[in-house]
C-alpha cells in the first residue's frame, strides 16, 4: 500500500510539475457534464416494431403449427376428381 502511495505523490508532482494538473482542472471545472440530445432509452417506436414483428412471427408459427398437427380429418377439405 506504501508503495502505491509514493508511486502516486510521484506522479502528482510531475503533473504539478508541468502545469498539466492545473490545466486539467481549470478545464474539468469550466465544462460541466453534459446529457445527451436523445435519451438511449426508451425508444417506444423501436421496441413497438420489435413487438409488431415478434407478435406476427408467434401467429405465424401458431397458424404453421395448427395446420401441421391437426388431426387428418379436420382442415381444407380438397376436392379430387
Amino acid at each position: 500500500m506504501a508503495q502505491i502511495q509514493a508511486e502516486a505523490d510521484r506522479l502528482e508532482r510531475l503533473l504539478r510539475e508541468d502545469g498539466v494538473l492545473e490545466r486539467f482542472l481549470a478545464v474539468s471545472v469550466l465544462l460541466p457534464p453534459t446529457l445527451p440530445e436523445t435519451p438511449l432509452s426508451p425508444r417506444p417506436l423501436a421496441y413497438g416494431v420489435l413487438a409488431a414483428l415478434g407478435a406476427l412471427l408467434l401467429g405465424v408459427l401458431w397458424v404453421f403449427l395448427a395446420a401441421v398437427l391437426a388431426p387428418e380429418g379436420t382442415g381444407v377439405h380438397k376436392s379430387g376428381a
